[in-house]
Protein backbone atom coordinates (compact mmCIF):
# COMPACT_ATOMS: atom_id res chain seq x y z
CA UNK A 1 0.00 0.00 0.00
CA UNK A 2 3.05 2.15 1.31
CA UNK A 3 4.46 1.47 -2.30
CA UNK A 4 1.49 2.01 -4.40
CA UNK A 5 1.18 5.86 -2.72
CA UNK A 6 4.69 6.31 -3.79
CA UNK A 7 4.00 5.51 -6.99
CA UNK A 8 1.01 8.02 -7.51
CA UNK A 9 2.27 10.51 -5.70
CA UNK A 10 5.18 10.57 -8.02
CA UNK A 11 2.72 10.29 -11.08
CA UNK A 12 1.18 12.96 -10.00
CA UNK A 13 4.23 15.23 -9.46
CA UNK A 14 5.45 14.28 -12.78
CA UNK A 15 1.98 15.13 -14.86
CA UNK A 16 2.05 18.68 -12.92
CA UNK A 17 5.66 19.36 -14.49
CA UNK A 18 5.12 17.87 -17.53
CA UNK A 19 2.01 20.11 -18.13
CA UNK A 20 3.71 22.90 -17.11
CA UNK A 21 6.46 22.25 -19.74
CA UNK A 22 3.63 22.01 -22.29
CA UNK A 23 1.94 25.08 -21.34
CA UNK A 24 5.29 27.13 -21.66
CA UNK A 25 5.95 25.31 -24.59
CA UNK A 26 2.27 26.62 -25.90
CA UNK A 27 2.19 30.27 -24.92
CA UNK A 28 6.08 30.38 -26.55
CA UNK A 29 3.92 29.28 -29.67
CA UNK A 30 1.30 32.07 -29.65
CA UNK A 31 4.12 34.90 -28.82
CA UNK A 32 5.90 33.42 -31.63
CA UNK A 33 2.92 33.26 -33.86
CA UNK A 34 2.12 36.64 -33.07
CA UNK A 35 5.43 37.75 -33.74
CA UNK A 36 6.04 36.17 -37.07
CA UNK A 37 2.47 37.56 -38.33
CA UNK A 38 3.09 41.24 -37.34
CA UNK A 39 6.63 40.98 -39.24
CA UNK A 40 4.89 38.92 -41.75
CA UNK A 41 2.71 42.06 -42.24
CA UNK A 42 5.01 44.82 -41.34
CA UNK A 43 7.61 44.10 -43.74
CA UNK A 44 4.99 41.93 -46.45
CA UNK A 45 7.17 38.90 -46.42
CA UNK A 46 6.28 36.40 -49.52
CA UNK A 47 5.70 32.39 -48.22
CA UNK A 48 9.64 31.70 -48.18
CA UNK A 49 10.19 35.19 -46.62
CA UNK A 50 7.50 34.12 -43.72
CA UNK A 51 9.10 30.12 -42.91
CA UNK A 52 12.57 32.06 -42.50
CA UNK A 53 10.84 34.77 -40.22
CA UNK A 54 9.42 32.03 -38.21
CA UNK A 55 12.74 29.96 -37.55
CA UNK A 56 14.35 33.29 -36.58
CA UNK A 57 11.58 34.27 -34.11
CA UNK A 58 11.59 30.46 -33.08
CA UNK A 59 15.25 31.02 -32.50
CA UNK A 60 14.82 34.40 -30.58
CA UNK A 61 12.47 33.08 -28.14
CA UNK A 62 14.46 29.87 -27.34
CA UNK A 63 17.33 32.12 -26.63
CA UNK A 64 15.00 34.25 -24.33
CA UNK A 65 14.38 31.51 -22.59
CA UNK A 66 17.20 30.34 -21.70
CA UNK A 67 18.44 33.45 -20.28
CA UNK A 68 15.15 34.17 -18.36
CA UNK A 69 16.73 32.78 -14.89
CA UNK A 70 19.79 35.50 -15.22
CA UNK A 71 17.08 38.45 -15.22
CA UNK A 72 16.61 37.61 -11.09
CA UNK A 73 19.91 36.21 -10.19
CA UNK A 74 22.39 38.46 -12.85
CA UNK A 75 20.51 41.53 -14.48
CA UNK A 76 23.73 43.07 -15.72
CA UNK A 77 24.52 39.54 -17.69
CA UNK A 78 21.10 38.77 -18.86
CA UNK A 79 21.06 42.53 -20.46
CA UNK A 80 23.99 41.73 -21.94
CA UNK A 81 22.88 38.43 -23.65
CA UNK A 82 19.61 40.05 -24.57
CA UNK A 83 21.15 42.84 -26.76
CA UNK A 84 23.17 39.75 -28.20
CA UNK A 85 20.44 38.30 -28.80
CA UNK A 86 18.18 41.57 -30.05
CA UNK A 87 21.44 42.17 -32.52
CA UNK A 88 21.44 38.41 -33.89
CA UNK A 89 17.68 38.34 -34.07
CA UNK A 90 18.16 41.67 -36.63
CA UNK A 91 21.04 40.90 -38.41
CA UNK A 92 19.05 37.69 -39.44
CA UNK A 93 16.13 39.83 -40.29
CA UNK A 94 18.21 42.31 -42.23
CA UNK A 95 19.99 38.97 -44.20
CA UNK A 96 16.84 38.01 -45.77
CA UNK A 97 15.20 41.52 -46.86
CA UNK A 98 14.52 42.72 -50.00
CA UNK A 99 15.18 46.29 -51.14
CA UNK A 100 11.77 47.74 -50.30
CA UNK A 101 11.48 45.73 -47.39
CA UNK A 102 14.65 46.84 -46.29
CA UNK A 103 13.62 50.60 -46.34
CA UNK A 104 10.75 49.45 -44.16
CA UNK A 105 12.86 47.91 -41.77
CA UNK A 106 15.03 51.19 -41.54
CA UNK A 107 12.45 53.69 -41.22
CA UNK A 108 11.28 51.62 -37.84
CA UNK A 109 14.13 50.86 -36.59
CA UNK A 110 14.80 55.37 -36.54
CA UNK A 111 11.49 55.43 -34.97
CA UNK A 112 12.50 53.15 -32.34
CA UNK A 113 16.03 55.09 -31.83
CA UNK A 114 13.75 57.81 -31.45
CA UNK A 115 11.49 56.78 -29.04
CA UNK A 116 14.31 55.58 -27.07
CA UNK A 117 16.01 58.72 -27.14
CA UNK A 118 13.21 60.58 -25.87
CA UNK A 119 12.39 58.18 -22.95
CA UNK A 120 16.08 58.00 -22.34
CA UNK A 121 16.51 61.74 -21.90
CA UNK A 122 13.27 61.85 -19.97
CA UNK A 123 13.92 59.23 -17.23
CA UNK A 124 17.34 60.80 -17.18
CA UNK A 125 15.90 64.12 -16.16
CA UNK A 126 13.78 62.40 -13.94
CA UNK A 127 16.85 60.52 -12.14
CA UNK A 128 15.62 57.12 -12.90
CA UNK A 129 18.62 54.62 -12.46
CA UNK A 130 20.44 52.51 -15.34
CA UNK A 131 18.33 49.64 -14.21
CA UNK A 132 15.33 51.25 -14.56
CA UNK A 133 16.05 52.90 -17.99
CA UNK A 134 16.65 49.30 -19.15
CA UNK A 135 13.81 48.02 -17.65
CA UNK A 136 11.75 50.86 -19.45
CA UNK A 137 13.27 50.24 -22.79
CA UNK A 138 13.17 46.33 -22.83
CA UNK A 139 8.82 47.23 -22.45
CA UNK A 140 9.21 49.49 -25.31
CA UNK A 141 10.66 47.03 -27.41
CA UNK A 142 8.21 44.53 -26.57
CA UNK A 143 4.84 46.78 -27.40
Amino acid sequence: MHNHMNRLLLTAVLLFIVSGVFAQAKSNEAAIEQETSKLVALYQLDKKQAKEMKVIQERKFNNLEQIASLKTSNNELYTQKRIAIDKGTDASIRKMLNKDQMAIYNSQKLEQRKEQAALIKKMKQEGASKEDIQKAIDRLKNQ
